[in-house]
């Protein structure tokens, strides 16, 4: 897991690749509805019975080029990120939502400096957010939970006498990340160990190492902090760096699909199972009526005749409903998996 180690000052420098953790960020999945959906109507009033469905052949037409549309999303939607109740093609699976629960980032805290310990943690972040906009790239803001993690990070190095991404008390970083309140869809993390001039010589070491420039200009990553401290590692006084990296669970929460839509879906689509149940039983009925097609069988072919229209408009405003929410789905599925 380590760089090829490099001599300064006559001491050894270690620095560790990054870690890159997926969060809380769980695809939604989509609705899918069946191939042919729409109910077929009878002809009532004593005629002979009819399978057509109601509208011309132009509209039939066009409603089943419609239906294609609604079903396969241009393509997008048809199979779902994650999978979908076998056999129930009118309801979506149940997902987790990430917690949206943190600091609010459109104002975020000046960064703290910390000149006692010799080395400013600010200067490493201003060092990491000038190469990012060298490269056309955001700049990474300052976050307090992140700096928690960070320096609990560099403390526990100090205290176990040990330098990996796992500690011997099995904190990984996503542990230490989420103990110190931030809310994550992935979580990054640089570590330096060995002396150093200055700041931006640590930064330098990370940009020269390819596992470590990835996760620096990495455009995935909002969040940002440093901890930084001066301690005795294995008999010598030496900097331990690390470097947090964050993406919000928020990053993605205006994209996420509505909550009212998708309970107005199941909704609907409760009422389609109930109206197609009734459907059944009265083509049962019109099947006993149909030799001698008198007055019972047309009142019951009325009734039949209404019920499927009032289900083949609820299904199209379904089908809408579940179009806009399949195209949420995947503006969402899109965010959490950017990067990864």
């Amino acid at each position: 897991m380590y760089d090829t180690p490099k001599i300064i000052d006559k001491k050894v420098l270690i620095a560790l690749c990054f870690v890159l953790v997926v969060g809380a960020g769980v695809a939604i999945s989509t609705f899918v509805f069946s191939e042919d959906t729409n109910v077929s109507t009878r002809v009532p009033a004593g005629a002979v019975p009819s399978e057509n469905v109601v509208g011309s052949d132009s509209q039939e037409q066009e409603a089943k080029q419609q239906q294609g549309e609604d079903t396969n999303d241009n393509g997008n939607n048809t199979d779902p990120p994650e999978s979908t109740e076998d056999g129930d093609t009118n309801t979506v699976v149940d997902s987790v939502r990430p917690t949206t629960t943190v600091q609010n980032n459109n104002n975020p805290s000046p960064i703290p400096g910390d000149s006692s310990s010799g080395f400013d943690a600010a200067k490493v972040i201003s060092a990491t957010n000038a190469y990012r906009a060298q490269r056309g790239l955001a700049p990474l803001r300052y976050n307090e939970a992140l700096a928690l993690s960070a320096n609990r990070k560099v403390d526990l190095i100090f205290q176990e006498q040990h330098f990996e991404h796992r500690s011997l008390s099995g904190k990984e970083v996503s542990d230490l990340i989420q103990e110190a309140g931030y809310q994550f869809l992935a979580v990054g993390e640089n570590l330096a160990l060995g002396t150093y001039r200055s700041e931006q010589e640590i930064v330098e070491l990370w940009i020269q190492s390819p596992a470590h420039h990835a996760i620096l200009v990495s455009p995935y990553f909002e969040d940002i902090a440093i901890g930084i401290k001066q301690g005795v590692f294995e008999g010598q006084r030496v900097w331990v760096a690390v470097q947090h990296f964050g993406r919000p669970a928020a990053a993605c929460a205006p994209v996420a699909p509505q909550q009212a839509l998708k309970q107005r879906i199941d909704s609907q689509s409760e009422q389609l199972r109930v109206w197609e149940q009734e459907i059944q039983e009265k083509q049962a009925v019109l099947k006993k009526y149909a030799p001698s097609y008198g007055v019972e069988y047309n009142q019951v072919a009325r009734e039949y005749d209404s019920l499927v229209q009032q289900y083949n408009a609820l299904l199209q405003e379904a089908k809408q409903a579940i179009n806009t929410y399949n195209k949420q789905a995947k503006a969402y599925n899109d965010c959490i998996s950017m990067g990864v």
